[in-house]
């Protein structure tokens, strides 16, 4: 029982040093925004319960990463004590501002012409805003899927903090 015990620590540490590498990939020098509010009608991220939306305007991509928290019962030995991770990487394919002065930035990729979806990132930046309103959420971001062959749109929207440099 005491190599098991052993065994599983040394295997969770490996993993857990691995998965720190992959987000310092993900995360790049990008402007980030965490996620505090999830409404997920993919049911490929139906789980994910922490995120951020980060931007790389050098590179031109908007990255939506999702993670889905393991529930261990308690008192129970999980395996699977490490996040699932979900990464959205989408190119910037134009990017405007409105009358108050928020910034949206579309990325998208058609992957139709290969039997693949069309996936589009909206995000809004309401932190310079100049209108006398007040916005629920500093960035507001959209991931919308058409599929081709039922020709029906999937939405999910999440909103988050203000934008801040990842470094």
């Amino acid at each position: 029982m005491k190599q098991t015990l052993v065994l599983m620590t040394i295997l969770f540490s490996f993993a857990k040093g691995a998965h720190a590498l992959d987000l310092n990939a993900i995360y790049g020098n990008g402007m980030t925004s965490e996620i505090t509010d999830f409404e997920i009608n993919h049911s490929n991220y139906r789980l994910a319960n922490s995120g951020s939306v980060i931007l790389d305007l050098e590179n031109e991509i908007i990255r939506l990463v999702l993670f889905e928290k393991v529930d261990c019962p308690k008192d129970m030995a999980c395996i699977a004590l490490a996040p699932t991770t979900h990464v959205i990487e989408l190119p910037i394919v134009r990017s405007y501002s409105d009358w108050c002065d928020s910034t949206t930035f579309v990325a998208e990729i058609d992957g139709r012409p290969h039997d693949g979806l069309l996936e589009v990132l909206e995000v809004t930046d309401f932190s310079k805003i100049s209108c006398r309103i007040k916005m629920p959420f500093m960035v507001e971001t959209e991931y919308r899927t058409l599929n081709p062959w039922t020709n029906e749109w999937t939405q999910s929207n999440f909103g988050g903090k203000e934008f801040y440099i990842y470094k």
